[in-house]
This record gives C-alpha cells, structure tokens and sequence, in this order.
C-alpha cells in the first residue's frame, strides 16, 4: 500500500508540533543487533538513560528520520520495496510514537504546555507504579562512574584468565564440600538463621554480599565501555538492597558480552559462597565459621529466588532473554497470553496477534502464566511476612501490594469488554460473567470428597510397655524377642550394688533400733511409744529398700508377646535408668496407629470422620478400613518417634533440645485401630491414614486452608 492518490497523507495524521521532516536528536544513539537472525535496533537515549528496542521494520523507519525527507517522501521510499510495505497511517502512528517518548528533535518545539503535560504524565506514572507496589521502592543515590574507573584497573584482571581459574577452583571445590556436608548444611536452617543471636551478622553480611554483586555489574559494564549512571537502595519489604542501574548494557551488540553482564553479581556471590563453605569446613566452631555460615546461605538463597530466577525480573531473566535471543521476554508473553486470552476466552475472532514466530510463541505462552504465578506467590509469602511483623499497617500494606499486583491485568481485562458498542459489549460481559461463574461454581457449589492423610507409627498402648522399677545395670536377659511370656514372668534381672547395701545397712539400723526400744520401754513407757514410732519407720524404709532389691528383676506385668528395644548385644550391661522402657507386649488386638494431624490440617478435629482408612508401609499394597479410638485435645510439639521427622522420612521439621525432639508445628495425637490383626513385625514401622470428612465444595475447603494460614501467621 503507497502513499498514493486516496490514500490520506502521513504529514497530516502526525501529532501538533511534530516537524513534516523528523528527525532523532542528537543524543540518540542506535546499534544493529541480531536475534535468532532477524535484525532488530536498539536506542540508547544518552540525555534520559532510556533504552528502546524496534524490529528491522521500525528501524529503517528511523534510520530515514534524517531530517531532509518529510514523512510523504519516507512512505513513498517504503511503498517502492514492493506491496507489503507499511502504509501511511502505521508509519505516521510509529513516529507519533517516537515523539510521545522524547525521541525526536524539535518535536514539540514551541510546545511548551505539551511538555510540560508530557513530563506530569511521566511522573503521574511513576507515582501510579510506586502506590502499586508499595512494598517495593527504589532511592537513587549517585552515579558511581568514577568510582568504577577508579577501581578497574586494579580488578580488571578478575575478568581475565586468573580470575576464571580462581572461580572454578573456589566453586568446584565449594560444591564438593557442600556435597559431604548437605545433611549439616541444612540441618535446622531455620533456627540458625533467625535466632535472635544470628539476625545482628545477617544483617551486617547481607550488604556487603550485596554490595560485591552490585560492584561487579558495574565493573563488567565500565571494562566492556558502556555507562553506568545510576546507583541506589531497592527497598523490599522495607529491606534496603542496593543496585546498580546495568539497563546500559543492552546497547552492547554480542549476546555473551550482555550476559557477562547479567551474570556478573551471580558469579560473584557464587565465588563468595565457595569461598565460604571452604572456611566454613576448616574453620573451628566461632564467630568465623558462623560468618561463613551467613554467606553461604545468604548467597544461595538470594541466587536460588531472586538474582538467578528468570521469573523475576532480574539477573536470572536477562540472562535467558539473551540466551533465548527474545527480546522483551517479559512484556511480549503478556500480550501474547492476552490475545490468547481474548480470543479463546472472550471470543474475540479479530482480536490482532502479536508479532511472534512459532518458537517465540512457546516460550511465551510458557513463560508469561509461569511469571505471573511465581511472582504472585512470592508476593504472597512478602506479604504476609510484613503483615505478621508489622501488625495493622502491615496488614494493609500487604492487601494494597496484592491488589495492586492484580490491577494491570484486571483492567485490561475491563477494557477489553467495555471498548466495545452495542450487542458486542453485552455479548463480551456475557460470555465474561460465564466465564468467571462457571469455575466458582466448580469451586463453591459442586462437592467433592473431603478427606485428610496423615502419616502415624504402629504403637502398643502406654499400659503394654515393660519399665524398670529401679536403676541398675543388665546382666542378664531371661526371655528373648518374639517369645510369648505372662504375667509376672521375669524377662530382665539388674545389678545394683548400692541397693543390696542399702537394704543390708536398713537391717543392721532395724535391728539397732529395737533394742533401743526394748531400753527405752524398761524406763518409761512413753519413751518406750517414742522408740516405738522409730522401729515402724525403719521396718517400712527396710521393706522398700527390699522391693527395689526384688524390682531388679523385671517381670512382665501381663501375658503377651515379648518386644525388646534394642537387641540383646545392646542391652547387655547397659545401664538402665529407673523407669525406663525396655520392651513391649505385643498383642494385636491392642495394637494401634498414632497419628500426628498438624495443626494446619486440624478440620478433622471439627468435621464428622465418617471413614478411616490405613495403608501400612511394611504392606502398602493393602488398605483396610479403622476406627477413631482417642483423640488428644491438647496440641503438642513434641515428636513421640523420630520416624515421623523429615530425617525419617516423616513430614515434620524438628529441632533438638538435649534428648527431645521438638516440632516447628504443634500437631494432634490421633490413635486409631484397624479393623484386621497387625503383624508384631510392623510395630513402630510407619502408617498412612486417610481420615474421609465427606464431601465439600473445592473453594470451601481451600478457604479454610487460608483462614488457617491467617490464624497461624496473622493471629487473627
């Protein structure tokens, strides 16, 4: 299509104040990059620190804006390459487009109420992005230009060859090190890193980690001769980060050059947390090795979520878009699901598709819900950790975050039905309301089967359990694993030398005390009643003494079959403390499953149970059927078998207090009983039990899950 006769006139449809010839100003520079072999330009606007990216179409475009050629020549310039040219409406729309960012010279020379409304627009928009996300917010501070070119000729060489080899060996031997020690590594992360002793060193280690990466962005951009204007503090959830405004590096031409960039702060805190798992290994427990702690965990965790993440928008998400060759990873797979949105959700046939090649299109359609999802999550998880440190304004600062997360999309999705007249527009909201009825309704009003598993240990009743009366060490074991015994029959005989003397030294005092009663009676008779008093007293300590002497021999107190702790060769001259447990009587009619519920899954305290079912881990393949036979009302954090903790491959993060084991979440005890005989060989081997509550629309079941979450986190 040309510029021809009919067809209206690019100068006439420019914006007031755009000159008939445009021109770029001065400080626009533009560099030819090549994506996945298709040319695209890049615009560095020197004056604002602005960087645009146009396909090869858009940038002949711009490459004729000289000044000389008004826009009519241009488009008949265009219209000579054949009949796929653009028309004159689009070029004059692209250029209008260009002026609305500032880029062209003179373009609203004389115009000054025009600026002066561009520039409030631009801030108006800063402010509307910034009360979007008050959680976030970012405090320029300098441009660090000369500090950078101060300190390059000193570390340049951490780019060169030396510096190469001291990464990989750090890293390298860093990873073997973190390997051997995993187990250590992560073992009770949680309490390491939030005791009130270790908050003070994550905070004075956390900026300077932060501080190395921001420096080594700014170093990567100063040796590959690209600006670096802008240095600040990003506060997130009122936590200052600082950052180095790298936006620069995109006018570099090869790909790797740019990902060097990217990656420069990754690998940098990369080299620090090797570093810091070798003196973590070495170093004597102290304030180094702690130190060496903080940055190991530091520099991962912000790796793993933030910087190396490509679904956030840093370090991690420039690294794939160059990798992947699709420039504006981010806001295209937006577009491109929102086209997919309005014209398989909405209907809309003629809803125009983005530019995009097939391959592009994938990662698109992959990446955009990918991004949404994750970000709102992490969103979520901020949020609620501001609103449980700062109650009241927290609270309101989080629903504010997540609202206006949700906005963009909400109100394209408004636009989109109300731009359209008459039947459309109705049809539009129609088929919306539809849209959005029908997946509430498959969540509030269509029930589905409500149930709760949670895992148990086969147990016998606290009655079964066979206890030492006394201490004393094991010498012999009378009744063996397996054999059926009853009761009052001995199974373990201890030896206790200080109770044999006990009792010996009880009747030489016994027998001293009633002579001295028989003296006193010849006396006085109420002497005599007083010496009386002092041989009951003698003759009950003696019997006591005498009844841990006989408790030496463990006997069973009912008939069952026998169970011992530990095996024989370990318990064998093993000192036993009084009242500990030494075996177990099985009988498979009292054996039970004690299950813990955690409290996040406390429904089944609430709801009707109205089925048990168990699946034995020594016997998975069999389900049989159960009764509820007690339910503890009281909430504990105590683990009764350490099966259940994460290192037995149970669901419960425990920590250690001397001997007892402590979980991070209170959890109900539930005992129940399975309707078929459980084999001795099971005993204390995990259980998996699903307690059936009916059924309960999705979106009610979900709701409580979150009114949970608010009660744990919020209290309230």
């Amino acid at each position: 299509m040309s510029a021809s006769i009919g067809a209206a006139s690019a100068v006439s449809l420019l914006a007031p104040g755009i000159p008939a010839a445009p021109q770029l100003k001065a400080h626009v520079d533009s560099y030819r990059h090549l994506y996945r072999g298709r040319p695209w330009y890049v615009f560095h606007d020197r004056a604002a620190n602005r960087i645009f990216r146009v396909s090869a179409e858009g940038g002949e475009i711009i490459g004729a804006l000289d000044g000389r050629r008004t826009l009519d020549e241009i488009c008949a310039l265009d219209a000579s390459r054949g009949p796929g040219a653009t028309d004159p409406a689009h070029i004059a729309h692209f250029v209008n487009q260009l002026a609305a960012m500032e880029l062209l010279a003179h373009a609203n020379a004389g115009d000054v109420l025009r600026v002066d409304r561009r520039a409030r627009f631009t801030s108006q928009q800063k402010l509307f992005g910034q009360l979007r996300s008050p959680l976030t917010f970012r405090v320029p501070l300098l441009d660090p230009t000369r500090i950078l070119d101060a300190m390059l000729p000193y570390l340049a060489w951490i780019f060169g060859p030396i510096g190469i080899v001291l990464f990989v060996l750090a890293v390298g031997t860093g990873a073997v090190i973190g390997l051997l020690h995993w187990g250590e590594l992560g073992a009770d992360i949680a309490d390491k890193m939030l005791s009130a002793e270790n908050l003070a060193l994550a905070w004075m280690v956390y900026p300077v980690i932060k501080i190395v990466h921001e420096t080594m962005h700014g170093l990567a951009l100063r040796l590959l001769g690209v600006e670096v204007r802008q240095v600040g503090l990003m506060f997130a959830a009122f936590v200052p980060v600082p950052y180095v405004d790298a936006s620069a590096s995109a006018v570099l031409e090869r790909k790797w050059q740019r990902i060097l960039v990217d990656s420069a702060g990754i690998l940098a805190e990369l080299f620090l947390g090797g570093c810091a798992l070798i003196v973590w290994a070495n170093a004597e427990p102290g304030l180094l090795r702690v130190l060496a702690y903080n940055v190991i965990v530091i520099s991962g965790f912000s790796t793993l979520l933030f910087n190396g993440n490509p679904l956030q928008r840093y370090d991690g998400y420039y690294i794939i878009v160059d990798l992947l060759e699709i420039p504006g990873l981010g806001s295209r797979s937006s577009r491109y699901v929102g086209w997919l949105s309005r014209r398989y959700l909405g209907g809309d046939p003629d809803a125009p598709k983005p530019p995009g090649t097939a391959s592009e299109n994938f990662w698109f359609a992959l990446y955009g819900p990918a991004s949404f999802v994750y970000r709102l999550g992490l969103m979520l998880v901020i949020s609620f950790y501001v609103a449980e440190r700062y109650p009241g304004v927290g609270f309101v600062l989080a629903v504010w975050s997540i609202a206006g997360y949700c906005w963009a999309p909400m109100q394209a999705l408004y636009r989109w039905a109300v731009k359209k007249d008459g039947e459309d527009r109705v049809r539009s909201l129609l088929r919306l309301a539809g849209l959005m009825a029908v997946p509430a309704m498959l969540l509030f009003a269509v029930p589905v089967p409500y149930n709760i598993i949670a895992q148990g240990v086969v147990v016998m009743p606290d009655d079964a359990a066979v206890r030492t009366a006394t201490p004393g060490v094991v010498t012999k074991i009378l009744a063996q694993t397996g054999d059926r015994v009853v009761a009052g029959q001995p199974i373990v005989e201890l030896a206790e030398p200080a109770t044999l003397s006990k009792v010996e030294r009880l009747v030489a005092r016994l027998a001293e005390t009633k002579a001295s009663y028989i003296q006193s009676l010849a006396v006085s008779q109420s002497r005599g009643a007083i010496r009386a008093e002092a041989v009951a007293a003698a003759e009950a300590e003696l019997a006591e003494a005498r009844k841990d002497a006989a408790a030496q021999v463990v006997r069973s107190p009912s008939a069952g079959a026998l169970v011992l702790t530990n095996t024989a060769a370990d318990m064998q001259y093993r000192y036993a403390q009084k009242g500990e447990q030494i075996a177990w009587l099985w009988d498979p009619a009292r054996a039970l499953i004690r299950v813990l519920v955690p409290m996040s899954d406390a429904a089944v305290l609430e709801e009707t149970i109205q089925a048990v079912s168990i699946r034995l881990g020594t016997d998975p393949d069999v389900v049989q059927s159960g009764q509820v036979v007690r339910i503890v009302p009281a909430a504990s954090d105590s683990l009764f078998n350490p099966v259940l903790s994460l290192d037995g491959g149970g669901p419960f993060a425990v920590t250690r207090e001397g001997n007892q084991a402590r979980m991070q979440e209170a959890a109900f005890e539930i005992d129940v009983r399975g309707d078929l005989p459980l084999a001795m060989a099971g005993l204390h081997s995990r259980a998996y039990v699903r307690f059936d509550l009916g059924w309960k629309p999705l979106g009610l079941q979900a709701w409580r899950r979150i009114r949970l979450v608010f009660l744990k986190r919020l209290h309230a």
